[in-house]
């Protein structure tokens, strides 16, 4: 198989393997959060929405500054997440969790990894999280590095707080052998103001 074609054939199956764990991820988070226990009863709309560049690199937070601890409405913090050791990761899918009832996203998702290039958050709803998804379009290996900063985002406060209740989790990341999805646990966020 040429080189060409064998990177079509891999980034068409890493693509279709987010895809499925995108699906799985929302049936099982909807068929819990359904009032009726039916997944299919609700059904966003499932188009992506483009990376926001508007926040320039020197407004994200670096890894030495606290935590938010005081948030008041129409505060925008950027949640900035980083993996301890990153081999040879060719995409990722996570959830994004956060308390809508104090936050809403508000954009700016971006990729801090040039390999990295597509990054995409579900428009599916779900009552606590958003899905963030991401892919190498390229061929070749995918990233390595440590202490690597991965991606951001920003919300926007709705009402005051104490604190920002935003957390990552169901972390997952392919390589470019396409072995299939493998939970990781060595990532993390940070929650600084814009």
């Amino acid at each position: 198989m040429n080189k060409k074609l064998k990177t079509i054939v891999v980034t068409s199956a890493v693509a279709l393997i987010v895809c499925l764990m995108i699906c799985g991820v929302w049936l099982a988070r909807s068929g819990s959060n359904s009032p009726s226990g039916d997944p299919i009863a609700k059904q966003p709309n499932t188009s992506l929405t483009p990376p926001d560049t508007s926040i320039p690199p020197e407004k994200l937070p670096s890894s030495d500054e606290t935590l938010i601890n005081k948030i008041s409405a129409g505060d925008v913090v950027v949640v900035a997440i980083s993996a301890d050791d990153v081999r040879d990761m060719y995409g990722y899918q996570l959830c994004v969790n956060y308390n809508k009832a104090l936050f809403e996203y508000s954009g700016g998702l971006k990729s801090d990894i040039a390999e990295i290039s597509l990054i995409f958050k579900s428009q599916l709803e779900f009552d606590d999280y958003i899905l963030v998804g991401a892919l190498n379009i390229g061929d070749g290996f995918g990233f390595n590095g440590k202490d690597a900063q991965i991606c951001h985002m920003t919300f926007t406060a709705v009402n005051d707080c104490e604190m920002a209740d935003i957390s990552i989790s169901s972390v997952k990341v392919c390589d470019s052998s396409d072995g299939g999805l493998i939970d990781v646990r060595n990532w993390s966020c940070v929650v600084t103001f814009a």
